[in-house]
C-alpha cells in the first residue's frame, strides 16, 4: 500500500481567474503546490485488495503547473458494505479547515479510463468535520453513481455545502452530490458527533471511488481500476455564513488551552451551566429521525458532560435511543482531565432515559437526579427537551376518589408455571352495580411500578375516559410467550383461565368491544398476536413499539377477506429501530382494510415513553360518555335511595352513591349543623340508574369548609332524603 505524506499550502486569492463566485482556492492539485494527503482504505478489512497510484501532468485546466492523475484500484467487493479506497486531505498542522463562506464544492474532473464494471462503481466525495479539537470527527458524504461511468472531457463537478437528511435504509446510495452531504450511516460503524455539519471547523476533505455492496453479488468481481485527473477545487458562492457562538466553543477553547489549566476551566465552565445535561437551545440544528410527524420538531443540542470517578479508557453514554448499546457513543475525553463529553441532537419536545458506561459497569449521573416518574432502578436517569411536558395524569392526586387492587396468584397446567395478576378496580366500584369494560396489560410485573394507578383515576376523575377495570398480567417465560413456541397456550391461558376468573368474579361487560390488550415491545407483539387470533374476545388492541417480525404480515395475510371488527392503536419512538418494522406492519394492516391509528414521538426504546401516552390510547378506546354500563341482565333499581357515605368519615373527597329508578330531576346539596347550605353538588336531570357524586370538602365559591358534621340531602321526583357526613382535618 502506497503511502504519501506532503506538505499542504492554500491560497486565498486568485490571480489566474477572472471567476469572481470564487470565495477561496482550497487545492490546485499541482507538483509544486502538494498537499498533506494519504490514501485510505475505508473499510481496513479489505485493505490488500485496493491501491491508489498518483502521477501528474503538465497540461491541466486552469493555466498553471499541472493536475493530478489519480488511479484507484478496486478489488473484490464485500456484498454489505463494499469496497473503497480514497485520497484524504489535511492540513499539515493538525488545524481545522474553514468551508464556512461559501455555498458550494467545486472541482475540476476528468475521467481518463472508466472503470470496466461501472455499474457497481461510485464516487464519493466527503468532508470530515471535528467540531470539538478532542471530540469525534463525523464524516459526511455526497455520492455520484453515474459520475465516473465514463470517459469525459473536463467537466466541473459542484456539491453544495449543505447537510441532506433522507428517511431511505441507504442513504448515501439514495442520493446524488447534487442533493449534499449525508451523514455516514450506521453500518459504517463510525463514531458521530453532534449530527451538524460544522463547515467551520473540517478536519479533512476525501475523494473516494468504490464498489457499492448493499446486497448486490459483488464478492466476486474481479479487480476494477477507475483512472481520473483532479484540477482546482474551489469554494464557490458566498454563504454569508456568520458563526454564533455556542457550547463547542467553549469546550474547544478548553481542549485548545495549556493542559496544566483544562481541570479547572472545564470545572469552572460546568459549575455555571443551569442543568446537566446541558441543553444548548441555538438555531439551525437539524434533526435525522424517522417519524410521521419529525418534520415538525425543533430541535436542541444535549450535552452529556461527565466527570469519570476513575481513569478509564473509555466512557459511554447508553440510553434508550440507542438500545441501551453504546457501541457507537463512545464519549470524548479532554487529556489531562477526568472529563468527558458527548452531544446528542434533542428534539424539544422529547425524553430519554440514559446511563454512563465504563470497564463493563453502568454509572449514575451524579449531577442528575431527575429520572421517569418515581422509579429508575438505580441507574436510569432523563434528559428532556426544553418543551417536554411531564404528562399530568401521572402525577398523584390526593384530592380525588381512588381505585384499589387486588391480588390472585394462576398456575397453568399446560406451561408448568404460575404468576401473580393483579388487579385495578376503578373508584367506588364497591358502592355500584354497575359493569366495566377491562384492559389487559402485558408485561404487568413492569407496568405497576410506573404506579398505572393514577394515570386511571386521573382520567376517570377528568371525564376523559369511562371508568374500567385492568388486569395486569406478568410474563413467566416473556420471549416463549409473547414471541415463540408458548404463545397460542400463553393466549388461552390469559382468556380462558385468568379473564375467564376475572369475568366471574368482577363485572366486566361481555363482547370484544369491551376487551382491551395493551403491551409493549415484545409485550406489544402478543396483543397484536392474541388480537389476530383471538378477536373473537379481544376487539381492541393498544402495541407500543411492538418488536414484530414477517410472521404476524402473513397473520394478517391469513385472513384472507375475512377482516375482524378490530380497533387496533400503534405507536412508534423515532429513536428506535422497531419503528421501522412498526410503519411497514401498520401499511400491510391498513392495505388489508384493517382500522389502524399510527403515533409516533421523539422518544427511544423504552417504557416511559409508552406509559406517557396511555391516556391516548384510553381515551380512543373508551372515551367518556355517559353510558348505560348496567348489566342489561339486571333491572334498573326498584326504589330511590341514598346510600352511606364512602368514606365516612373523609379527607378530602368522599362519594355519595344514589339509585334512580325512573328518570327525575335531581338536586343534591351538602348543609351545615345550623341549615346554611354549603355546596350544591347536582342540580340537573337524569336518566335512570346506580348514580354517585363526589364532595371534596368545598363550598359553592370553591373554599375549604372547616372539619365538622355536614348534613346532605337528595330531592329526586317526590323522593327525599338527608344522610350525615364528618369531615376530619
Amino acid at each position: 500500500m502506497k503511502k504519501i505524506l506532503l506538505i499542504l499550502l492554500f491560497f486565498s486569492s486568485m490571480s489566474h481567474t477572472s471567476d469572481r463566485t470564487v470565495v477561496d482556492i482550497i487545492n490546485e492539485f499541482e507538483l509544486n503546490h502538494e498537499s498533506n494527503m494519504s490514501d485510505s482504505i475505508f473499510f481496513s478489512n479489505l485493505s490488500t485488495t485496493n491501491e491508489i497510484t498518483i502521477s501528474y501532468d503538465t497540461v491541466d485546466f486552469i493555466s498553471g503547473n499541472g493536475t493530478m492523475d489519480v488511479t484507484f484500484s478496486i478489488g473484490s467487493a464485500d456484498p454489505n458494505t463494499g469496497n473503497w479506497a480514497g485520497l484524504n486531505f489535511t492540513n499539515n498542522d493538525g488545524s481545522r479547515m474553514d468551508f464556512s463562506a461559501a455555498e458550494t464544492l467545486s472541482v475540476m474532473l476528468k475521467v481518463e479510463t472508466p472503470p470496466n464494471y461501472p455499474q457497481y462503481m461510485s464516487m464519493r466525495f466527503m468532508i470530515i468535520d471535528k467540531p470539538v479539537y478532542y471530540g469525534f470527527n463525523e464524516y459526511w458524504a455526497g455520492e455520484d453513481v453515474l459520475l465516473i461511468d465514463q470517459e469525459s472531457d473536463w467537466m466541473e463537478v459542484k456539491i453544495p455545502l449543505k447537510p441532506h437528511r433522507s428517511t431511505s435504509l441507504f442513504p448515501i446510495i439514495g442520493s446524488n452530490i447534487n442533493d449534499g452531504f449525508n451523514i455516514s450511516p450506521w453500518w459504517w460503524n463510525l463514531q458521530y458527533n453532534n449530527w451538524q455539519l460544522d463547515l467551520d471547523r473540517v478536519g479533512t476533505y476525501a475523494i473516494y471511488v468504490g464498489t457499492n455492496g448493499y446486497g448486490a453479488n459483488v464478492s466476486t468481481l474481479p479487480a476494477d481500476s477507475v483512472k481520473i485527473s483532479l484540477d482546482y477545487m474551489t469554494l464557490k458562492d458566498s454563504s454569508g455564513y456568520e458563526h454564533i457562538y455556542n457550547f463547542n466553543d467553549q469546550l474547544d477553547s478548553v481542549c485548545l488551552a495549556p493542559q496544566e489549566v483544562r481541570q479547572e476551566l472545564i470545572e469552572t465552565m460546568i459549575a455555571d451551566l443551569p442543568e446537566i445535561p446541558y441543553i444548548e437551545i441555538r438555531e439551525g440544528i437539524i434533526g435525522d429521525y424517522m417519524g410521521v410527524d419529525s418534520d415538525e420538531e425543533n430541535y436542541a443540542m444535549a450535552h452529556f458532560l461527565y466527570f469519570a470517578p476513575s481513569n478509564h479508557d473509555v466512557v459511554a453514554v447508553n440510553g434508550s435511543w440507542n438500545d441501551w448499546n453504546g457501541t457507537l457513543w463512545n464519549m470524548s475525553n479532554i487529556p489531562n482531565t477526568n472529563f468527558w463529553f458527548r452531544p446528542m441532537v434533542m428534539p424539544h419536545t422529547g425524553r430519554f432515559l440514559y446511563t454512563y458506561w465504563a470497564d463493563g459497569t453502568y454509572y449514575d449521573d451524579p449531577m442528575n437526579d431527575i429520572s421517569c416518574m418515581a422509579w429508575n432502578y438505580g441507574i436510569t436517569d432523563q434528559v428532556s427537551g426544553p418543551d417536554y411536558i411531564i404528562p399530568p395524569e401521572w402525577a398523584y392526586n390526593d384530592t380525588i376518589p381512588h381505585g384499589s387492587y387486588f391480588d390472585t396468584t394462576f398456575f397453568s397446567s399446560t406451561m408448568d408455571n404460575s404468576r401473580n395478576v393483579t388487579v385495578y378496580l376503578p373508584p367506588n366500584y364497591e358502592y355500584t352495580n354497575n359493569f366495566y369494560p377491562v384492559v389487559v396489560y402485558q408485561d404487568g410485573n413492569r407496568i405497576l411500578p410506573r404506579a398505572p394507578e393514577n394515570i386511571f383515576d386521573n382520567l376517570i376523575h377528568d371525564e376523559k375516559i369511562n371508568p374500567i377495570i385492568a388486569v395486569f398480567i406478568p410474563p413467566v417465560n416473556r420471549n416463549a410467550e409473547y414471541r415463540s413456541y408458548f404463545q397460542e397456550d400463553y393466549t388461552d391461558f390469559v382468556i380462558d383461565d385468568i379473564l375467564g376468573w376475572a369475568m366471574n368474579k368482577y363485572r366486566i361487560l361481555d363482547g370484544p368491544e369491551n376487551h382491551a390488550n395493551i403491551g409493549f415491545s415484545d409485550g406489544g407483539c402478543i396483543t397484536i398476536y392474541q388480537g389476530l387470533s383471538r378477536y373473537d374476545f379481544f376487539g381492541k388492541i393498544g402495541a407500543f413499539a411492538p418488536t414484530i417480525n414477517i410472521a404476524y404480515n402473513q397473520m394478517v395475510q391469513s385472513l384472507g377477506n375475512s377482516v375482524p371488527e378490530l380497533e387496533i392503536y400503534m405507536e412508534g419512538y423515532w429513536l428506535d429501530q422497531t419503528i421501522w418494522q412498526g410503519l411497514a406492519f401498520r401499511d400491510t394492516l391498513i392495505s388489508n382494510g384493517f382500522n389502524v391509528t399510527w403515533n409516533d414521538f421523539p422518544d427511544g426504546h423504552e417504557l416511559c415513553g409508552a406509559m406517557g401516552n396511555q391516556d391516548l390510547v384510553l381515551e380512543q378506546f373508551f372515551a367518556y360518555e355517559e353510558l348505560d354500563v348496567e348489566d342489561p341482565k339486571n333491572p334498573l333499581p326498584l326504589q330511590y335511595t341514598l346510600h352511606s357515605p364512602y368514606p365516612n368519615p373523609f379527607n378530602p373527597v368522599t362519594t355519595l352513591s344514589y339509585d334512580l329508578p325512573e328518570d327525575a330531576m335531581v338536586n343534591i346539596t351538602v348543609y351545615n349543623m345550623v341549615g346554611r347550605q354549603v355546596k350544591t353538588l347536582i342540580s340537573k336531570q337524569q336518566t335512570a340508574g346506580y348514580k354517585s357524586v363526589q364532595w371534596n370538602a368545598t363550598n359553592n365559591t370553591g373554599q375549604p369548609v372547616s372539619a365538622g358534621v355536614y348534613l346532605y340531602t337528595i330531592e329526586a321526583g317526590e323522593f327525599r332524603q338527608t344522610r350525615k357526613v364528618v369531615l376530619l382535618k
